[in-house]
This record gives structure tokens, sequence and C-alpha cells, in this order.
């Protein structure tokens, strides 16, 4: 995260001018940090609901890994800021957006461009997955973005027979 200078400022024996931009280590050491941002001396650069992660976590379905782009301007979590407070994500700037990985990006096994119900309703890829590759429900659940249960009422729904739990997947 970047910080951008709003009034002039001292810090640390340097003159900070307005538009001068800070970065998240450097404004972490400030003792004042909390109340230059409070007093609109400095704010943060990026989107506000527009996130990076940092830390891998589980949330709204999903398993987050560091790197994912989190596009929360729609609806926002209920834990949007202690997630953001804990480090686990981070305000994306426009440079980071534009490293970061796309939203709901998928496996290079089925099309980024195909939405989950897509995949789900393609028989003939949930056939080779799951058959001919062995791959897990959980895997499959991975690659297209939703959860693991969407995948199984697929499979059930083409008729394509269902492993028992605990069965050694190869992926």
């Amino acid at each position: 995260m970047m910080y951008r200078v709003n009034t002039p400022i001292n810090v640390g024996g340097k003159r900070l001018g307005r538009g001068a931009k800070v970065s998240d280590s450097k404004v972490d050491a400030w003792r004042n940090k909390e109340m230059m941002l409070r007093e609109k001396v400095i704010s943060r650069v990026g989107d506000d609901h527009c996130y990076i992660v940092c830390k891998p976590f589980s949330g709204a379905g999903r398993n987050w890994k560091p790197g994912d782009f989190v596009d929360l301007r729609n609806g926002g979590w209920r834990n949007e800021k202690a997630l953001l407070d804990s480090r686990y994500l981070r305000v994306a700037t426009v440079e980071g957006a534009a490293q970061a990985t796309p939203p709901h990006e998928v496996s290079s096994t089925v099309a980024a461009s195909s939405p989950p119900e897509k995949c789900l309703e393609d028989e003939a890829y949930l056939r080779r997955r799951y058959i001919d590759e062995m791959a897990s429900g959980a895997a499959i659940a991975k690659e297209v973005g939703c959860r693991q249960p969407l995948v199984f009422a697929a499979l059930r729904k083409f008729d394509i027979p269902v492993r028992a739990r605990g069965h050694q997947n190869k992926k």
C-alpha cells in the first residue's frame, strides 16, 4: 500500500510535499500514523474496497491466496476491516492491481473466461477430469471456482459415478 501526502510535513528530517508518495513500510514506522490518517494529513492510495491478498485465508466460499485481487465495491464483507488491519489484505493500487491475479481465475484446464456454471454443464470436462484423470471433487471445485457440493451435484446430474469418500485420488 502506498500513502499520499495531502498536507506538507516534516518527517525524519525530510520535508514531504503535497502529493508525495510514501511506502507502507515507511509510514508504519511513524509513531503518529493513526493521527495523520485521522486528520487526513496522509491518505491511502488505491481504490476503496479493492484489495490484494497478502496471507492465505478462506472466505466468501473461496480459498484466497497471496496475490489474488479482491473487488468488494459491489458489497463488502463483515470482516473487511479486520482482514485489512491484520494484514491479510492490503489496499490495491493501480500498479498492484495490474500485477495481481484476476478475480475468479481458474486453472489452465478450464477456459478462464468460462464461468463456473458453464464448466459444470460440460459433461465431457467433468468426465475427463473426474473419471479419466482421477481428479478429486475438491480439485475440480478449486479449478472451476465454486464449492465442492456443486461439483458433486453436476456429477450426479450426468450420472457420473461418484467415488467413495476417502478414495485415493491422483490429484
